[in-house]
């Protein structure tokens, strides 16, 4: 029994540890995150960039505004009248980190959307490791990269390479390995990240929305 009690104690340790570590990491994601965001809005990318964290939930975005597509579509009444035109608008693109209450952490990435184009995969999760420490700065902006290209490929208001569509199409596949591709996959996709994708979804719907009022 005295080895099982030493075992859980070790392992009661390394899991304060890692939501320990989480702080640190958090901060220096934020600090990347509004640097990129400082960048973007200086060398005149195609749209906002803003940072938000959820303390509580031990989250932390990279997002885009909403911005519209240049494209309007009819508004019609119950008789199939139209009675205004409405201005078609994209945004929802997001880069996600988010700690579990195990200590893993995942980074998420969700496409541009609008009311006339969307993908047919909704989010991408880039990656689970099973520390804050296991992510490393090269790692983030690996991360950043593959996330501008997600917004270039999911954009209504850009046209993408050849080689943007091959790394989605990659990081799609890559991505289904955490969406049920195996036994230890599905629990970690079903007791954990699917909670923290639909609540991550809610607050990049509450943010841009007051972005977009904003701007």
């Amino acid at each position: 029994v005295q080895s099982e009690v030493d075992k859980n104690k070790s392992a009661a340790l390394g899991r304060w540890s890692k939501l320990k570590d989480w702080t640190m990491f958090r901060d220096r994601a934020e600090k990347l995150f509004l640097h990129e965001a400082e960048q973007a809005k200086d060398n005149g990318y195609f749209c906002n960039l803003y940072v938000s964290k959820e303390i509580d939930h031990r989250q932390i975005q990279l997002f885009t505004g909403q911005a519209p597509t240049g494209e309007s579509f009819p508004v019609r009444n119950d008789l199939g009248v139209k009675t205004s035109t409405k201005l078609v608008s994209e945004g929802g693109g997001t880069l996600v980190l988010s700690q579990s209450t195990l200590g893993d952490v995942a980074i998420i990435l969700y496409p541009l959307k609008s009311e006339k184009l969307s993908r047919i995969k909704d989010k991408i999760i880039w990656t689970v490791k099973p520390s804050p420490g296991a992510i490393s700065s090269r790692m983030l902006e690996a991360a950043i990269k593959d996330f501008y290209i997600y917004l270039r490929v999911s954009s209504s208001r850009l046209s993408e390479s050849r080689l943007d569509r091959a790394r989605v199409l990659y990081l799609e596949f890559r991505s289904s390995q955490y969406e049920g591709a195996g036994t230890l996959a599905k629990v970690i996709y079903s007791k954990w990240l699917l909670p923290l994708i639909m609540l991550s979804a809610s607050i990049v719907g509450i943010w841009s929305g007051v972005k977009s009022i904003a701007n």
